[in-house]
């Protein structure tokens, strides 16, 4: 597999944090809510909320792979239109991305396995 250095006429997408903040917040939101449902399911001695903020962290994971994989829908779309080479993913959005998939995972097995931690 080549990467960026491998090849000096690929030129990778230019996407701000600003521009990126929706996603951010969306990651932000569910790691938050995992916290506060552990905390509040550790404050009363029951797991009734942790499993459960597991499928809503999912869900808001996938939201930010949705809204990336349209971004980069649009992208491949314009460069096409326009016969332009292919840019790569910008570096900011590529950090997006695993952090989306990274959160998921952590959902996923939280949703199947959180209440086994009580």
């Amino acid at each position: 597999m080549s990467n960026e250095s491998d090849n000096p006429h690929m030129v990778r997408a230019q996407t701000s944090w600003r521009e990126l903040w929706l996603d951010i917040a969306l990651l932000v939101v569910g790691c938050l809510l995992l916290l506060v449902s552990l905390a509040i399911d550790i404050h009363v001695s029951r797991c009734d909320w942790f499993p459960r903020s597991g499928a809503v962290t999912v869900l808001l994971a996938a939201l930010v792979g949705y809204r990336s994989l349209s971004k980069h829908y649009y992208k491949f779309y314009l460069n096409a239109k326009l016969k332009r080479e292919p840019l790569w993913t910008s570096r900011n959005q590529s950090t997006v991305d695993c952090a989306a998939l990274v959160l998921s995972l952590i959902g996923t097995a939280i949703w199947g396995y959180g209440d086994k931690l009580f």
